[in-house]
């Protein structure tokens, strides 16, 4: 759009000059040509002698110069051929002898109508009303070419109109572009800020995090070498308890069984003491090989009545009147030991019922 209103511009600014300068030109060569005619006639007259046909063709020379002003003027409408035909017409006229004269060299020069106003008297009559008439006509093309150069100034200042309010707002444009242009750098700027800062938080909570989860992994594997160390802790113990127990148990029995031959010879002579006594003397007293029979506790397991803690019966009846010593009920379903299977639980407290189940345990 702007290539094309400078081209209009140039155009319209071209045309008015262009105008001006062709007309100054046709009248300044046409004054030209009427003042060399002048002085062609004056020459010419004045080789002849007289002086008033010189002064009438000098008058009539200077209206010829307007006329070659009309002429030109007028060539300069006329087309190329018109220009031909006109020099060829020339050039029959002049005779081939008279080259060498100077008359023939100015008639071959002067226009066929300037040389007709020469011959005729009348003749600077007609060149005033040729003058009017071509000031009218001049003066037409002046106000011609004024009317032009005015509507010329009008399109210019309406062009220019057009292009300062265009360059206004290619301006406006521009600072708005530039305007946005800012405040978006500014947003980018800020947001390049935001995701920065929100980035370096980020990695930091992941650093921190990453360190936490080392710290957790370390403390873990500190308590599985802790529960590893337990295990076998454990395992050692129980090992070391199943070895008391067996011993225990074997001790038991080996006292069970030194009880029990005890008791057979002890029974045996009991039986002899007694008779004997019942034959000689009073009944006997009771001491601790007799306790059992006047009432007092005996153990249910053992059928002993050895004098160490002993435990009730739980079966809850009160008729049921058993009870056993704790060194018996160790390893028996009566007093059971902790799990094997579940290292590290409690032994189940469980009733103790002595009632049920003595001559299995036997």
């Amino acid at each position: 759009t702007s290539q094309r209103l400078a081209a209009g511009t140039s155009r319209v600014l071209a045309s008015p000059k262009a105008l001006k300068n062709r007309g100054s030109r046709s009248g300044s060569e046409g004054d030209s040509g009427g003042e060399g005619k002048t002085n062609g006639n004056g020459n010419d007259n004045g080789s002849d002698g007289d002086g008033n046909k010189s002064a009438r063709n000098g008058s009539s020379s200077g209206g010829g110069g307007e006329e070659g002003r009309s002429d030109y003027s007028g060539e300069t409408s006329n087309t190329a051929d018109s220009k031909i035909e006109e020099h060829g017409q020339q050039q029959q006229r002049i005779a081939p002898g008279e080259y060498t004269s100077f008359q023939a060299m100015h008639r071959a020069i002067t226009p066929p109508r300037q040389q007709q106003r020469e011959q005729e008297p009348g003749t600077p009559q007609r060149s005033r009303g040729q003058r009017q008439e071509q000031q009218q006509q001049q003066q037409k093309h002046e106000q011609t070419q004024k009317e032009a150069e005015d509507t010329a100034e009008e399109v210019i200042a309406g062009l220019r109109n057009r292009i300062s309010r265009l360059e206004m707002e290619i301006a406006t444009s521009d600072r708005r572009a530039a305007a946005s242009t800012a405040k978006l750098r500014e947003e980018a700027a800020s947001l390049w800020e935001t995701t920065e800062r929100e980035l370096s938080s980020a990695r930091a909570q992941a650093r921190e995090q990453r360190s936490r989860a080392e710290a957790a992994e370390r403390e873990c594997d500190s308590l599985r070498r802790d529960r590893d160390d337990a295990e076998e802790e454990i395992g050692r113990l129980r090992r070391h308890v199943e070895n008391l127990e067996r011993e225990l148990v074997s001790a038991t029995r080996a006292a069970n069984d030194d009880d029990g031959t005890s008791k057979k010879k002890k029974k045996k002579k009991k039986k002899k003491e007694g008779s004997s006594r019942e034959k000689n003397g009073p009944p006997f007293l009771p001491n601790e090989e007799t306790m059992s029979y006047l009432g007092e506790p005996v153990c249910c397991l053992c059928n002993r009545d050895v004098t160490e803690s002993m435990r009730q019966c739980q079966c809850g009846r009160e008729s049921c009147d058993l009870s056993a010593h704790a060194s018996c009920l160790i390893g028996s379903r009566h007093h059971p030991t902790p799990s094997i299977s579940h290292p590290g639980t409690p032994a189940p407290t469980l009733p103790l019922i002595l009632c049920r189940g003595i001559f299995d345990n036997k």
